[in-house]
């Protein structure tokens, strides 16, 4: 009876030795994985810890963040000038290169803001992401009308996007 609770006790403490020696070499990020969230994005922010690719949409910057370490991708839409204008940025990840897509919640600018940023996004199984926007322009006024001779002028712009970047 003895030798079976060695036994046991032994499993167990090996067991826990080697997730503690697990834990200890990743870092809180990689052994939970990316926390989707608008505060991971900027935690990951503050520490320094992504890479970035940055492309402009007309007058905007739109912008894919991506850290390794955490498996996290978020987007950024910046330029954004208040009371003339109003912008959405979400992030695009795709499994096969950008070739199909899964496309995150949209998160717009809010009033008075000239920037944003979306929730971070996991990047595990996925092995591309991209930013992508669309901005609204407001006030626009009926002497562009008058001078192009359209009637409705466009106050909505096209869908832009990054590049896709690999993860």
């Amino acid at each position: 009876m003895n030798s079976r609770i060695l036994r046991i006790a032994a499993t167990l403490l090996t067991s826990s030795v080697v997730t503690a020696g697990f834990l200890a070499g990743n870092t809180p990020a990689q052994a939970a994985g990316c926390v989707e969230s608008r505060a991971t994005a900027r935690e990951l922010a503050a520490s320094g810890d992504f890479v970035e690719a940055r492309d402009q949409m007309e007058l905007l910057s739109l912008t894919i963040r991506t850290s390794e370490s955490a498996g996290c991708a978020w987007g950024i839409v910046s330029g954004v000038v208040p009371g003339l204008m109003s912008a959405a940025v979400w992030v695009d990840r795709s499994p096969d290169g950008g070739a199909t897509w899964v496309k995150s919640a949209v998160r717009k600018v809010g009033p008075g803001n000239w920037s944003t940023y979306t929730s971070a996004y996991g990047t595990d199984g996925y092995d591309a992401v991209r930013a992508c926007g669309q901005y609204s322009r407001q006030n626009i006024t009926s002497d562009i009308s008058r001078q192009t001779g359209i009637s409705d002028f466009p106050t909505t712009s096209d869908i832009y996007c990054t590049w896709w970047v690999a993860v």
